[in-house]
């Protein structure tokens, strides 16, 4: 799991989407880093195959997205 704490670094290139209740990216220049960490953390875990363990972690990420430093 420590590879989870890499997607801190690229954790404003996340947003969820409540419409698709998906992750969706930004178009920045550290949204390529961000999907390619986050679409290896899905096939590492077999989230992607999941639609529910996919759907939890995305609504994690978005958690954790929005958390405040001191949090």
């Amino acid at each position: 799991m420590k590879e989870w704490h890499y997607l801190l670094t690229v954790i404003d290139s996340f947003v969820y989407d409540k419409d698709l209740e998906e992750i969706v990216f930004d178009n920045t220049e550290k949204s390529l880093e961000a999907k390619k960490l986050y679409n290896d953390i899905l096939k590492e875990y077999n989230f992607q195959n999941d639609e529910n363990e996919k759907w939890a972690f995305d609504i994690a990420l978005d958690c954790v997205r929005k958390m405040r430093d001191e949090d």
